[in-house]
């Protein structure tokens, strides 16, 4: 098994290498979903199983999206938001059905990761704030998995 996971980290390692290496002219949402991807990869060799896609929007500068998903008890999620190269810093907070911040990230990036172990299944509001990046807007990525 421990083969199996230093192979994991490789091959993840090969394919961020390989994703930073890629270039667009124009920022895209597929730049937005690579962004997202290069966190799950590393992820998913850790044991995480990547659930989906939330979805990828286009946010203008400090314009919030927002989405409401069932989280499950008993398993540990990882989101994560990407943003393409006109986003230069998106935050990411995750709020349970009573209003509590469960989880956030609030760095300077334009990627997002939070984790979070819901203590009872329930809908959850994911939102998505651009706080940086160019003034017309900006594409990103949700992307989630769990263990």
């Amino acid at each position: 098994m421990k083969l199996n996971k230093r192979f994991m980290l490789h091959v993840a390692v090969v394919l961020l290498v390989g994703l930073a290496m890629v270039g667009n002219a124009h920022a895209t949402k597929a730049q937005a979903e690579r962004e997202a991807l290069a966190i799950m990869i590393v992820a998913s060799a850790l044991g995480y199983k990547i659930q989906g896609g939330i979805g990828s929007h286009y946010l203008k500068l400090d314009e919030i999206d927002g989405v409401r998903y069932l989280l499950h008890k008993g398993r540990d999620y990882k989101l994560v938001v990407g943003g393409c190269n006109d986003a230069y810093d998106l935050d990411l907070v995750v709020i349970d059905e009573n209003g509590y911040v469960v989880g956030k990230d609030v760095t300077y990036d334009k990627r997002a990761e939070v984790d979070v172990s819901p203590r009872r299944t329930g809908e959850f509001y994911i939102t998505i704030k651009m706080t940086a990046g160019t003034p017309d807007g900006a594409h990103f990525a949700l992307i989630n998995a769990y263990k």
